[in-house]
This record gives structure tokens, sequence and C-alpha cells, in this order.
């Protein structure tokens, strides 16, 4: 019993010591004079002091005692006297404690309430601060102590809160200053510690610290003090406070809302706030309304009330501080984003006026790694500046600082140099002065980050890999065209080691042997993959000679990859597809190997995957109809690069071939064996888009190979003239026109004049798919004549038919002749002779006995007549050519029946006018068409000011010059895209064109 009472007198001692402590350190940090007049209980045993004040108070909150009962101010200093200890009692007390505090509260903020207290509000107020403050004393480090202590605690912070929102227009300068140097003085005493500190981990400050803050921050602001002691006093302790991270955490809240009142009191109403909002510690805001005067005095304050952020001395405060600023810059940056015409906007210099102090020292002191986070974000928020605000001209001081913060970032392998990369995307892009210095450094670093695959070498970095590979794509991006206009220039300071360089002409050498291949091989991002394809076609458009094999690497490259077991995606190889097919205007440029062709290669690997596509060992139900279709696309646009197909006959065979599965015909036996023939049997039914595409390609095989461009040029496929034409030039009626149908290709067979024709003949209009092709075609023989000559017949027109005399006499000459002869023979050869001879004559004498006796009515005076010429149908002429054209080009056969149509023939009562709906079809183009604006805007912004610049440049000439061939619009033949009236749109065009595209381009700069 005598060890728990010295236990208890010494915790009594402890208590009273403890809040006789908080008194003197807040009489020592010089906020409140020492009152010798007071604190008489304060000595008094707990129990006694709890007993006074638990008595006089439930006695006073008493509904039935009058008001009237502490009439004077002796009575309410004497209860005063006797409550205010009682804030010093153990937690334990805790009803007690919310007794006192409920009184406090009424006397501070209800109307009803003692009469002194109306009369001396102002000393009455002070005192219950004081009290007040003696609550925030620690106890004891038990946890259910602390919290019911924090709980006491908050209750008077929320008493404290509601003075200054409900009275607070009213109390006095010196009444908020006293009030506010007692707040200073709890949160001092509570928080104060950091490195070496000696109440770092106070459980009660650690409990109170965001609420704590909230209220004297909230205090500070609806003050409006300018007591520049008073924010001394401020800075100063505060440093004490820094290690906290909830201080920083109010801070940042603080000075964001103060940011966006000033921004709404300097940009309009439609930005920022109409007062002073921050988040409170529970998740709530806080809403104060400040004089505008005194907002622009609060915010400079507060904004520097931490002082030199270098100094915090832990990563986590430091990093939450970078958060905070790079908050306040965003805020900067949004201003006019809701109005894109909005001229009243901060510019890139005046943003970092505020928050460049900070951020520039942040990116450019050098820190332990464990900083890196905050200084990335301060990283983050400069980018975000300068490339957001790229239209200022920025001080040269801040550009320099940038630029060494980011290249020290990049040196690092880590967090630092990611968040570099990925903030950096576009920096290029904007053109800021001097930015392209940094090039030797992003290179090294992208080098670093895309030759090692997945990173498994780079260390910290948080970006997923496929974003942080896909920002230094975007950024080698803008760098693949630099060597071709900038050649030799060297740059001013360079890094050194492995993918460094001196100057702009050396960027291939590091583009072609260390990045971009290896790149390709090493990525697995669809998307990534995609750009690179796309960006490494345009460097090769940029860097290409016939000298250069990398094109030739990157074909190949490609090929190798769409073809593997483990291939791509189906919409990254659709995209390598595009690539390839892009490049296949190029081809004449690439570096010739008579060993492999660049362009028989592909077109032989294409061919091969088309097959595989369609056989069953590809595990597939049915081919895949855009892989197909884009391989068909592909390899046509390859062949027809530089007609070279016709040189080589095997991959000729070969393209054939695959045409033949693409269309669905069964390929013949194959020659290698039975088993490639069998295999050749198994194979997938190709579909009708499929069929299409093969279709497609074989005709334009036909019909472009070795004749595009056409006599005419580029500009047109098709042959100009209309049946209409041709009718007219011809003075022909439209019944001299028939069309027929033949798969896809109509036939417009139109029959020339007979009268005018002495031989069949016609004029072919043909149209398919490539175009519209204008044939005449007649036979080789002329037609039989209605009126034949007869110079070469006798004139008389009868003719002796007799037999001849029996015995004809011969000359003298022949007799003589004879006889020579039959000497010469021998003797057996002319009793031979002589037999025959008589033979003969016999066998002469019977035949004409036989005559003679048998006349057959016949008279001697037989003749014979010239034969007549058979009749010739003068109607049936007139259609003959086109059956004879058609018969003899096979239309007509059986074979080809369910393929061929006639269509109606003409019908003078209800003519289908054919003429004009077949002009209609020809304002389709046969090949896809485009068009496109170009524009100068140097600068400008908005709509008006693009159409109002009237001037480009040097260089804005050249990209025009380059974008095609000028035609001369009233002369041009090929697709004009809306640009007929040449009043309005100029004269000349650049126009380009190949066999399945045309190009026009409206340049209205």
């Amino acid at each position: 019993e005598q060890w728990i009472n010295h236990v208890r007198k010494r915790g009594r001692k402890k208590r009273s010591k403890e809040a006789r402590m908080l008194l003197e350190w807040i009489a020592n940090l010089g906020f409140l004079a020492k009152d010798d007049e007071s604190g008489l209980l304060m000595s008094f045993p707990i129990q006694t002091r709890s007993l006074i004040a638990s008595h006089i108070v439930d006695y006073l909150l008493k509904e039935t005692t009058p008001v009237s009962t502490l009439a004077t101010l002796g009575h309410v200093n004497l209860v005063m006297e006797c409550v205010g200890q009682g804030f010093s009692l153990p937690v334990d007390n805790g009803n007690v404690l919310k007794s006192m505090t409920e009184l406090y509260r009424r006397w501070l903020l209800e109307k009803v309430r003692p009469p002194p207290v109306d009369a001396n509000e102002s000393m009455i107020f002070k005192k219950i601060f004081r009290h007040f403050s003696l609550l925030f004393a620690p106890r004891t480090d038990k946890d259910s102590s602390v919290e019911i202590h924090a709980d006491l605690c908050c209750t008077v912070l929320e008493i404290c809160e509601q003075v200054g929102r409900v009275i607070g227009a009213r109390l006095s300068v010196d009444m908020w200053e006293d009030i506010l140097l007692i707040m200073l003085g709890i949160t001092d005493s509570l928080l104060k510690g950091g490195r070496g500190g000696t109440d770092q981990t106070s459980p009660l400050g650690t409990k109170l610290c965001p609420r704590l803050l909230q209220v004297l921050f909230e205090l500070w602001l609806r003050s409006g003090t300018k007591n520049q002691k008073l924010w001394s006093q401020l800075r100063d302790l505060i440093q004490g406070w820094r290690y906290r991270l909830p201080v920083i955490v109010q801070w940042n809240a603080l000075c964001l809302g103060l940011t966006n009142r000033v921004i709404r009191l300097l940009y309009g109403p439609d930005e920022g706030a109409d007062s002073v909002i921050f988040a409170t510690a529970d998740g709530g805001s806080s809403k104060v309304m400040v004089e505008e005067q005194h907002v622009y005095y609060s915010w400079y304050r507060m904004m520097h009330i931490l002082g030199d952020l270098e100094t915090l001395h832990l990563p986590q405060e430091y990093l939450e501080a970078m958060k905070g600023l790079s908050k306040i810059t965003s805020t900067f940056l949004m201003v006019g984003s809701n109005n894109a015409q909005s001229k009243n906007k901060p510019d890139g210099n005046s943003i970092l006026h505020v928050v460049g102090p900070w951020l520039f020292r942040a990116v450019n002191v050098k820190k332990k790694e464990a900083f890196d986070k905050g200084v990335a974000e301060a990283t983050q928020a400069l980018c975000s500046v300068f490339i957001q605000k790229h239209n200022t001209e920025f001080s040269s001081t801040y550009l320099a600082c940038f630029y060494r913060g980011l290249e020290e970032g990049l040196k690092k392998n880590n967090y630092l140099m990611d968040v570099v990369l990925t903030s950096c995307k576009t920096l290029f892009q904007q053109e800021l002065q001097g930015a392209r210095t940094l090039i030797p450094a992003f290179v090294k670093a992208i080098s670093h980050v895309l030759s090692h695959g997945k990173g498994k070498y780079l260390q910290g970095i948080v970006s997923p890999m496929p974003a942080l590979r896909g920002a230094c794509i975007q950024i080698l991006g803008y760098m693949i065209s630099l060597a071709t206009h900038f050649g030799n220039i060297k740059f001013p300071a360079v890094p050194t080691g492995k993918g460094s360089i001196t100057s702009y002409a050396e960027l291939p050498v590091i583009l072609d042997g260390e990045i971009l291949l290896e790149s390709l091989r090493t990525e697995e991002t669809p998307a990534n993959l995609q750009n690179l394809f796309w960006m490494t076609t345009g460097y090769i458009y940029e860097n290409i000679t016939p000298e250069n094999n990398f094109p030739n690497l990157f074909v190949t490259l490609l090929l190798h990859q769409i073809m593997a077991p483990e291939s791509w995606p189906l919409e990254v190889i659709l995209s390598a597809l595009s690539v390839l097919s892009e490049l296949s205007h190029l081809y004449p440029l690439f570096k010739k190997d008579k060993s492999k062709d660049t362009a028989t290669f592909l077109v032989v690997t294409l061919c091969k995957l088309i097959e595989f596509e369609h056989s069953t060992s590809s595990t597939k139900d049915a081919p895949p109809e855009d892989l197909l279709i884009a391989s068909f696309y592909t390899v046509l646009n390859w062949i027809m690069a530089d007609q070279w197909l016709l040189k080589d006959r095997d991959t000729l065979k070969k393209v054939f071939e695959t045409i033949e599965l693409g269309m669905g015909i069964s390929p013949k036996f194959k020659s290698n064996g039975p088993e490639e023939g069998a295999a050749s049997k198994n194979l997938l039914t190709p579909t009708p888009r499929i069929k299409e595409a093969a279709e497609y390609c074989l005709i334009n095989l036909m019909n472009m190979v070795d004749t595009f461009p056409t006599a005419l040029g580029p500009t047109a496929i098709s042959c100009p003239m209309s049946e209409e034409d041709i009718l007219e030039s011809m003075q022909l009626k439209p019944q001299n026109l028939a069309v027929y149908i033949f798969d896809q290709t109509i036939i417009s067979v139109i029959r020339h004049a007979t009268k005018e024709a002495k031989i069949p003949k016609v004029t072919i209009v043909l149209r398919d798919l490539t175009g519209k092709y204008i044939w005449t075609s007649q036979l080789r023989y002329p037609a039989p004549a209605l009126d034949i000559e007869e110079t070469h017949i006798p004139k008389d027109p009868k003719y002796d038919l007799k037999p001849p005399k029996s015995n004809p006499e011969l000359s003298e000459e022949d007799k003589k002749f004879l006889m020579q002869i039959m000497e010469l023979l021998e003797p057996a050869e002319k009793r031979r002779h002589d037999i025959i001879f008589e033979k003969a004559k016999q066998r002469e004498s019977e035949e004409n006995s036989l005559l003679q006796s048998k006349n057959y009515g016949l008279g001697d005076n037989i003749v014979a007549k010239r034969p007549r010429f058979p009749p010739i149908d003068q109607s049936g002429f007139a259609v003959s050519p086109n059956r004879l054209w058609l018969t003899h080009l096979g239309f007509l056969s059986l074979v080809n029946h369910q393929r061929f149509s006639v269509v109606q023939p003409f019908n003078a009562a209800a003519p289908f006018n054919y003429v004009h709906n077949f002009k209609i079809l020809d304002q389709t183009r046969e090949r896809d068409t485009y068009s496109a604006a170009v524009c100068f805007t140097k600068g400008a912004v908005t709509e008006e000011e693009i159409f109002e610049n009237n001037l480009g440049s040097v260089e804005y000439s050249l990209f025009v010059n380059s974008v095609g061939w000028s035609v001369k619009l009233d002369d041009h033949k090929g697709y004009k895209g809306g640009l007929e009236n040449v009043k309005v749109t100029g004269e000349y065009a650049p126009y380009s064109a190949t066999y399945d595209y045309e190009m026009i381009f409206h340049v209205f700069t």
C-alpha cells in the first residue's frame, strides 16, 4: 500500500511537471508571459483537483444553473482557476476533461454565457486557449491512453477551428496573434525533432500531426496576419517539423489551395478557385475566404516557409515536397486548357519564376541515389513546362539548367533515366533552342535500353518495359533525319563509351548497327514493333543509297520473323507487310546482290507463306484472310516496283502457282515426286476475299507488268475515250453498240459501218478491276467483193469440152527425139515398151468406143458457164463482226457458257442509256485516290491565324516540291481531288501516282 501511494505521488508530480514544462516551453518561445498569480491548484493532489473541477463544471453545465451565477469578473477568474488546472489531469479523467472542454466551448462560441465573459471577451479567450494548451502536454506512452488523449486533443482542435470560422471575423489582431502563438507553441512542443531531435517519436505528436497542422494553417490564413515576426517564427520553427511526412503533405495541400486562388485572381473567373481550398487530414477539404491582397502575400510566404528543400534529410519527405511542386506546376499549365483561344495564360518563364528555384536545384544538386525519385518528380515537372509551353522564348539560364539536369539523369541506369526518357518523348519536336545538344546523351541511354531486350540489366526502373522502350522508339523517330540535314556538324560535349557519337554524321552508324536491327530482334510489344517498323521505314527513306545494305538487312529480318515458327502476332505481321509494301517503291535504289536479290527473295518467301497457310498443316480451319490478302498485295507491289519478273522464269512460275492456290484452282501434280503431289491435294478452300485478292493480283500482273507507266504517263491507266466519244468520232448510232459481261469484265463492242469498211472490223472497250482499255480488231482477209472484175476470164463464156483426138499428130522433132530414146534401150526393154504401148493404144480405143456408144444424152455442143457467187445477206453482215470476234476469242465456247452473258440489246422504244451510265462509271477512279492539304503555320495556333499566313519558308518550299510532280490542273487528266476551280485553288498542284494509287496536294500557303 505504501509502494502504491509512492508510485501515485510520483505520477502526480510527473504530470504536474509535464503541464508546467509545456507552459514553460511556450513561455520560453516568447509566445506567452508567465503568470505567477495562476496555477495555485497545480500542486494539489490529483483527486482534489479532479473533484474541484468536476463539481464546478457539472454545476455550471446544468440547464437549471442561471447564467448570472458568475456575476463578476472575479467569479469567472475563480472558476477558470479551478477548471483550467484540470486540463493537466491524467487522461483517465476523461469525463472531467470533456466536461471542462464543453464549458469552454460554450463560453467561446455560444451567445448565452456569463455577462463578465461578454464584457471581457479578449482576456477570457486568452485564458481559455492557455488552459487548452495544458491538455496537449504528454501523459503516458500506453497505446490506449494515447488514443484517448489524442481524441480529447482533437476535440479542442475542432473548437479552435470553429472559433476561427464562426467568430474569427470579430477577433482583434492581438487576440489572433495570441491564438497563433499558443498554436505555434503547442505544435512545436509536439512535433519538434528531426535528425537529432528529442521528440521525434512522440506518440501523441505522431497522432495529432496532420490534424494539428491543418488547424494551425487554417487559423493562420483566417487571421490574415502580416506580422513579419510571426511569419519568421513559423518559418524558423517549421524547420524542426520537416522530418514528419504530414508536415510536407499539409504544406503541399495549402500551397496548392493558395495557388488555385491566385490563379483565379490572375486569370479570370474560369480558372482556379474562388477561395482557398485545401485537403484536410480526414480526407475532406477546408475552405477559407481570404482577402485578395492577403492571398498573394500568404501564397508567397507559405511557398517559401519550408526553406531550402535540398536540406531535407529523408528521401520520402523530399519526394513528397517535389510532388507538391509538380502539382502546382500542373495547375499553372492547366490554365486556359478549357479555352484554346484564350491568350490570358501564363507562359513558360512565368511558371518557372514560381517553381523553378526548387525544381532546378532538385535536378542539378547532386544527392544520394535514394533521393532519385524526388529528382525524377522534379524532372517530370520541368519537362511538362518546357514541352507544353514550347512557344515561350525561354530564358537561356533556365534552358541551361534544364539540359544539365537531363544529362545528369540520363547517366544513371535506374529510375531517374527511366523518367527522363518517358517524359521527353516529344522534347526534340518542340525545337527548343539548343535542345539538340542533348542528342549524344539520349542516344547512349536509348542504346542501353533497346539493346537489352526485357531490361534485365536495368536497375530500379518503374515504368513498364514496353512503355520505356516505346518512349525510346518515339525519341529515335525524331533523330532519323538529322544526319541528312546536319552532316558532319559536331556536338559540343559528348559522353564516352559504347553508343557515343561526336557528330550527326555518326548517327546512321549507331542506328544501323546497334539500335534498329537489335531492337527489332528483341522487341516483343506489338505497338512498339509497329512504331519501330514505320520509324525504320522513314529512316530508310532518308538514308537509302545503292551502297547501303541496311534496307536489304531490314527486309530480310522482317521476312525471317514472319516465317519463324514462333512468329509475331497477326496485327504485327500485317503491319510488317504494309511496311514491306511501302519499301517496294524504293527497290530500284536498293543495293543489288547478284547472289541474293531482295525482291526475288521477298516474293518467293511470301509465296511460300501463302502456300503454307493454304495447307492443312497450318492447323487452321480456314486460311487467314487478312494475312493472305496483304501477302498478295505485297507480292504485287514488289513485282511492279522494277518490272523484273519477266526476266526470272522460275519466280514467275512460282507466282502463278501461288495465284492458282488463292483462286481455288487445284495445282497440277508436281514433278518432284508423289509425296509433294499428294500433299498438294490436301488444301484449305480459300475464302471469297482471298480469291478476289488473288484475281486482282493476276489481273494487275497481266495488265501492268511491262506496260506501266502507259504512253499517257502515270496520270492515266485507262484509255481516256468513252463509247460516246467513239460513236461520235465515227458518226455511228447507238445501235452499233453491244454490251457483254464476262466474269468481272464489261465488254462493249462497237461495229464499224459496213459501207466504209470492206472487211469485218470492231472497236472493243474493256472494263475490269484495273481500268478501261480500248482495242480495234479486224479480220486479216477481206470479205468477198460484191462487184468482182472479170478481166482474167475469156470474153466467150463457152468452153469446148469435147475429148481430144485419139491419134494426136507429133511433130518431126518429137518423133526424131523418141527414136533416139528408143535406140538407147536394151532389146528386152524395147520389147516391154512396145507391149505397153500396144496395150495403151488398145485401152484408149476401147474407151473411145464406149463413150461414143453411150452418149448419156449429151450432144456435141457441151459448154460450161461461170459459177455464180453465193448470195451475201446485207442485214446479216451487220452483226457478224460481233459474233466472229467473240467466237474467235473463245467467249462463245461451251466452256465459258456460264461465265458469259449478253446485256439487253438496244431497243429504240425503251433505250437503256449505256453511254450515259458508262460515263458515270468512268468517274470512279481505277486506283486509290488521296488528297491532302498543305499549309505553313509559322507558329500560328488558331484557324484564322493559319489561313491569314501567306508566306512560307525555304524549307517549306523544298518540302512542297518533294511530295510530288507539279501538274497544271487545266491539262491534268489524273485525279484532281476537288481542285477543278483553278481560280480558287491555283493553277498548279503537286501530284504523284503509282500503279495502285494517286495523290494530289492542295497547297494553300
